[in-house]
């Protein structure tokens, strides 16, 4: 695992390297009161069940309408929550650890990105570059900075061309790379995928951007 070294990116609390776009499926999302899963992406019936009551809503209905908005995407025959970005109930390669203490699944790698600012905890994530095969490993602390290995990781910014909700075209296509020669390499490879490989710097900011204080704008 990499050394603590100074941070290659301190945080400033600024979005000074945002990009323009905007993750369409998780820049309205209302992960906070829809992220409740069990290990293993199964729904907790009782807990879905007993808040829904409290506040008269049918859990179907409010399922249906979720999966409507891109927002949640369950199995209804099993009642597996598939999708509740940024998080997800299923393996998708980026593998999340939240303030030392808890596991989860990101959908894609501005979802992982987004998981820190989001909670306003520290998070460590372990990724593989899809073309190579490479480790790519980064420490993200909203109050201290950001740090990855290797030092020319990318995200690959871009999207699956396939209709759909964005778990099945997007998300499918926002993975960390360790290079930019492996990010063009992987759309040489794959014709179906369009888009260009990102600094990890403006991922960072993109996943900020997204997710932080999402959790204080639903409470308030």
């Amino acid at each position: 695992m990499p050394s603590r070294r100074s941070p290659r990116y301190p945080d400033s609390g600024a979005g000074a390297h945002a990009s323009n776009r905007s993750h369409p499926a998780s820049a309205t999302c209302t992960t906070g009161s829809c992220a409740r899963l069990r290990p293993g992406g199964r729904r907790a019936p009782d807990t879905l069940a007993d808040t829904a009551s409290r506040f008269e809503i049918d859990v179907e209905q409010a399922l249906a309408t979720f999966a409507r908005e891109d927002l949640v995407h369950h199995d209804p025959a099993i009642g597996t929550i598939l999708v509740a970005y940024p998080f997800s109930g299923t393996p998708r390669g980026h593998r999340v650890l939240i303030n030392s203490t808890h596991h989860v699944e990101a959908m894609c790698a501005i979802d992982a990105l987004g998981i820190a600012p989001m909670l306003g905890l520290p998070i460590e994530i372990t990724s593989r570059d899809p073309h190579s095969g490479s480790e790519v490993w980064l420490r993200l602390d909203p109050g201290e900075g950001a740090w990855w290995e290797p030092q020319s990781a990318v995200v690959l910014d871009g999207c699956v061309c396939a209709d759909g909700p964005s778990y099945r075209n997007w998300c499918a296509a926002l993975n960390f790379f360790a290079s930019t020669e492996s990010v063009n390499g992987y759309l040489a490879a794959n014709p179906d995928v369009s888009g260009r490989a990102i600094p990890m710097i403006e991922a960072i900011e993109l996943g900020r951007s997204i997710f932080s204080g999402l959790l204080q704008d639903e409470a308030s």
